[in-house]
């Protein structure tokens, strides 16, 4: 895995293994979505919990969208802060 594989899209940490990285899709998988970026589990976790799979879909199916939203820009202030992958975030919403 290259470096840019290694590096979260949306918080920047770059992770020590390719097994604290996930593909995310833009818009879900379930609506046909093949465009993914490469993300952090925990920012993945965050993603959905923070939004419905509609949410992503009409409103968040873009980097810059993602990054915009307060509530996101919140969790990277956070999840930069520490140094260790695996937060536990609550229930995902992937409805």
């Amino acid at each position: 895995m290259s470096v840019n594989e290694l590096t979260c899209r949306i918080c920047g940490r770059m992770a020590p293994s390719a097994s604290c990285m996930e593909k995310h899709h833009l818009v879900p998988q379930r609506r046909g979505s093949k465009d993914t970026i490469s993300v952090c589990v925990d920012c993945g976790n965050q993603i959905h919990l923070l939004f419905t799979n509609n949410e992503l879909r009409y409103t968040y199916n873009t980097i810059e969208a993602l990054l915009s939203e307060e509530r996101v820009q919140k969790w990277v202030r956070w999840v930069s802060r520490r140094g260790e992958f695996g937060v536990c975030a609550k229930e995902k919403k992937r409805r």
